[in-house]
């Protein structure tokens, strides 16, 4: 089964007066657009797989799920309370709601009945509708028509939403890149748009963000590369390893790093063909079976050079900002969807995994990127970018325009 999550932030009526120490970022409440300010709440909704909404509106966790919804319960004040809900029949809480704080972790005993609070507003619908991700029905289809979609639909359906006048904006968060095209719900929602994976930064949330990355750049730098993905095909480490000339690698480590520990006994072939295409070929790599932690995988990329990511398909993967924000230079497929602001940097080089690793250009771009790693320039445009665009504040702030909630200059 799936959980659907959905996020309610009460909004209000008055002008809000910014008190916001900080230019371009959310701090505390900023100002709002016309129709934030004539909302009487804002729905966000988890449409996604029960594992993708750990963390969730946690201060707890660095991912961008947890901190989103913080980010913008800050931009809307704690006058206007953010609430979760559980939509999904089979769980205990559907139906029921809680609040989303705008700095820590709500207790489960926070949880209130989402029919009796909707009763106590005024407007009965909701003026945005914000979908965070698809669920996994979708993967297997190739039709991706609104049945594939049944979460989505359910969120779609619900009193909150009015068809001809809620802006629902969907993040897909999925490996299908037709869905960033996906336009089935305009019968739904007429006002449904898509905000692509590849359209906005996702921040990762680290205290004194600017100190750690001096920190980074100040430290020895050995020939390392790291590889930070699960140990799946379509995330491209075999393929990298199959097809890049070992030539170019001479005098490097690769360091893989998965996020989830497997087990040789279990038959962990992925990780166990990785360190035998490395033995055929002659490349140095040290494969990781178990998974290490945030912090160990942040302190190694502070003493190695570079990261590769050869995915055949992925949606805006977080390592690759985690790894600018800890000093890595980035070699990238283009498939993986990164946003175009990081891609045009010059310590981020982009190649191609279209088909399994074959790419006549794969050596030629990775030749590219080797001569990359020890340019000064690189490395001083890495921290310019990463200091001014991947500051959390800084970047949900953007997002929060992006969608129509957070005012822009020219509209104050």
């Amino acid at each position: 089964g799936s959980l659907l999550l959905t996020l309610v932030a009460a909004a209000g009526w008055g002008a809000i007066v910014t008190a916001d120490p900080h230019p371009d970022g959310i701090v505390g409440p900023v100002p709002l657009t016309r129709d934030a300010k004539r909302s009487d709440f804002v729905v966000l909704a988890e449409a996604a797989d029960v594992s993708a909404m750990t963390g969730f509106c946690d201060a707890s966790s660095p991912d961008w799920r947890g901190w989103m919804p913080i980010y913008l319960a800050r931009a809307l004040g704690p006058e206007r309370p953010i609430i979760l809900t559980n939509l999904m029949p089979l769980k205990d809480r559907a139906g029921r709601c809680r609040l989303c704080y705008s700095g820590s972790k709500a207790e489960i005993n926070d949880w209130f009945d989402c029919e009796e609070w909707m009763k106590t507003q005024e407007q009965d619908y909701a003026k945005f509708l914000i979908i965070v991700g698809t669920g996994s029905s979708i993967h297997g289809s190739s039709r991706l028509q609104p049945a594939d979609y049944p979460n989505m639909l359910t969120t779609l359906t619900q009193p909150w939403v009015n068809p001809s006048k809620t802006n629902a904006w969907h993040f897909p968060i999925t490996r299908r890149p037709e869905v960033d095209q996906n336009m089935v719900f305009h019968k739904a929602v007429k006002k449904f748009r898509v905000m692509r994976d590849g359209d906005w930064i996702k921040p990762v949330e680290r205290e004194g963000l600017s100190e750690w990355i001096d920190w980074c750049l100040q430290q020895p730098k050995r020939n390392e590369l790291l590889y930070v993905a699960r140990y799946h095909g379509w995330k491209g480490q075999l393929d990298f390893m199959r097809h890049a000339n070992p030539k170019l690698l001479k005098g490097y480590t690769i360091h893989f790093y998965t996020s989830t520990s497997v087990n040789r006994k279990d038959g962990a072939t992925y990780p166990e063909q990785l360190e035998e295409i490395a033995k055929k070929r002659g490349i140095d790599v040290v494969v990781n079976f178990k998974s290490k932690s945030r912090e160990f995988v942040a302190n190694h990329s502070c003493h190695a050079k570079g990261l590769l990511h050869f995915a055949r398909i992925d949606a805006n993967p977080r390592v690759v900002t985690e790894s600018i924000i800890n000093g890595l230079q980035v070699f990238v497929s283009k498939q993986a969807r990164v946003p175009s602001a990081i891609k045009a940097k010059r310590f981020v080089k982009v190649t191609s995994n279209k088909d399994d690793g074959v790419n006549e250009n794969l050596n030629a771009d990775l030749k590219e990127f080797m001569e990359m790693l020890d340019k000064p320039e690189n490395h001083a445009s890495l921290v310019t970018f990463a200091k001014e665009h991947l500051d959390p504040p800084r970047a949900y702030h953007k997002l929060c325009r992006q969608i129509g909630i957070c005012a822009m200059p020219e509209e104050l």
